[in-house]
């Protein structure tokens, strides 16, 4: 899973991310293929906050602000 949102450095060995995002990919016909979810919106309630072990990382990079899914992001937050 790739996740978006605002990255930190919070030491030697961790991340931070906030405003967490992620894609998840329809499961039913008739859907988007893939869908921009909030994380924290699970059934399980979690935070909208991830602590991250940079050795976990594979790459980061910034998203261009008018990409689509920038743009999604954007509009997700503005509701």
């Amino acid at each position: 899973i790739a996740y978006f949102g605002h990255l930190s450095n919070i030491g030697r060995r961790y991340l931070k991310l906030t405003d967490v995002y992620y894609l998840q990919q329809a499961n039913q016909q008739g859907q988007p293929p893939l869908n921009l979810i909030k994380f924290g919106t699970e059934p399980q309630g979690p935070e909208d906050l991830m602590y991250i072990n940079k050795s976990q990382v594979q790459y980061w990079y910034n998203l261009n602000p008018k990409g689509e899914l920038y743009q999604k992001i954007i509009l997700s937050q503005k509701k």
